[in-house]
């Protein structure tokens, strides 16, 4: 009984100790799946904003003087109807835009794709004065990149950027950038780490049902063998008092007035045959 109950233990130990390995390995899943969606959202946002630049005519940008003074040119009116159909066909972006760099530090805005009617509307030649260090870096290295979800006075956003550079020179004349809004962005990440966090919860469960279920299998065969000896022993007892009890057969002729029985009978009542 000391073995078996050794093993009972040694099984529910196992168990318990892969149900835990079970649950470390989900909550690391979670966050590593979390961590590679963010960063495969990412590369496709870059890989829109990169599209979105190869739209973009750089002379067209070059002919630009970013100020009030190109609502009246043709190549702003092209690049505002250009920036409109990107956002019209990109339904979870919120904006994009057209930014130049002047005086080494200064980010403006050359033509972006809000209303001139919405608040949210950025003329030609308004500052954008609340860039990261990031962004100015990288606009003068002329290298796309993804920012980070960050706050800025329209809201928090994860955003792409990519250059528009002079086909002559090399020079990066613009950026055009690509914003989604951070909440919904960070909710695919999160709707995917769930999904992960779930099955790893139903798998920890089942185990764990499996684990009290096998130990209460365990406690009902223990009591079996427990009380084997004694149900060996009633047995015995039922087969003397079904011996006893059995009185064999017997037949009844009522016309005559006789009856006949069978050895066993006779054996059992000590009668003389």
């Amino acid at each position: 009984m000391h073995i078996q109950n050794s093993k009972k233990a040694g099984f529910i130990a196992v168990a318990i100790a892969i149900t835990l390995v079970i649950i470390f390995a989900g909550v690391f899943a979670t966050f590593k799946v979390g961590a590679m969606v963010s960063e495969k959202q990412k590369e496709k946002l870059l890989v829109r904003a990169e599209n979105a630049a190869i739209l973009i005519d750089a002379d067209s940008v070059k002919s630009l003087q970013g100020s009030d003074a190109d609502l009246s040119s043709s190549s702003y009116n092209d690049l505002k109807g250009k920036m409109t159909k990107l956002k019209a066909v990109n339904s979870d972006a919120r904006f994009f835009y057209l930014m130049g760099l002047r005086d080494s530090n200064q980010l403006f805005f050359f033509v972006d794709s809000e209303n001139p009617t919405s608040q949210d509307y950025s003329a030609p030649g308004d500052p954008y004065n609340e860039p990261g260090e990031e962004e100015i870096s990288n606009f003068k290295k002329g290298v796309p990149y993804v920012q980070n979800p960050y706050t800025d006075s329209w809201g928090t956003w994860v955003s792409a950027s990519a250059p528009i550079k002079d086909t002559q020179t090399g020079a990066t004349l613009a950026v055009i950038g690509i914003d989604i809004d951070a909440h919904e962005f960070q909710s695919n990440v999160r709707n995917a780490s769930l999904l992960v966090g779930g099955i790893t919860l139903f798998l920890a469960l089942f185990l764990l049902y499996l684990i009290l279920y096998i130990k209460k299998s365990h406690e009902t065969i223990d009591f079996i063998s427990k009380h084997s000896d004694d149900m060996a022993v009633s047995y015995s007892y039922l087969k003397e008092a079904e011996t006893i009890a059995e009185l064999g057969r017997f037949t009844l002729t009522v016309s005559k007035g006789s009856m006949d029985l069978d050895d066993t009978a006779f054996d059992v009542c000590d009668l003389p045959k």
